[in-house]
């Protein structure tokens, strides 16, 4: 069980990071976790600090996994950026699919991200399925396609495990958040005020 001691370190390098994250390059990304398969477990600052499961292949890729909220939903994406994709236009529309070891594929629309010096070209697909994540960690490995012609295939060896760590990450944040936010008090209410209207002979 994490610390509340680990929380609160946490909370503090989160107001850090929430102020230094768009000044410094490749710093989107806080450690989590790190598996020695290849998997590992990040905070996304770019994205509201969720937590994203990340893998590099060895075709050149960074894959990831993870969620972000929209509205009252929380919406499951996967990613995949490599810089040898310097043709891809950014927010334009692409046929990608997904398949796990030999099932039918996941068909979806893929975005377009191509607009960070520091970071590789690449697409982003939000899952609508709701079997994705259960293939994800039952499956050997997924093929991703665009217009019907393969781009890259990825050993999901380990992933089960590192879904489950991707979970854990996830209520860690969203609890250790939670726990900085103090509704109890006006926080624009003066202290000082407060503190002598509560007892006028101080």
């Amino acid at each position: 069980m994490t610390s509340t001691f680990s929380k609160f370190i946490f909370i503090i390098f989160i107001s850090f990071m929430t102020l230094n994250s768009l000044k410094a390059e490749e710093s989107d990304l806080i450690e989590y976790h790190l598996f020695n398969n290849g998997w590992n477990i990040y905070i996304d600052t770019t994205i509201d600090f969720r937590c994203v499961l990340h893998k590099d292949t060895t075709n050149g890729s960074d894959f990831r996994l993870g969620t972000y909220v929209e509205g009252d939903q929380s919406i499951i994406y996967v990613s995949l950026f490599n810089s040898k994709w310097q043709s891809i236009r950014d927010n334009s529309d692409y046929n990608i699919s997904m398949t796990f070891d030999y099932d039918q594929p996941y068909v979806a629309d893929g975005i377009g991200v191509n607009t960070v010096d520091w970071f590789a070209p690449g697409f982003m697909v939000n899952a609508t399925n709701e079997n994705l994540i259960q293939d994800f960690m039952a499956s050997n490995y997924i093929t991703f396609y665009v217009d019907d012609k393969l781009i890259e295939q990825i050993s999901l060896e380990g992933s089960t495990i590192a879904t489950e760590k991707l979970a854990e990450c996830q209520d860690f944040v969203t609890e250790a958040i939670n726990e900085s936010l103090d509704d109890t008090q006006d926080p624009f209410q003066d202290s000082t005020r407060r503190k002598s209207l509560s007892d006028p002979f101080m």
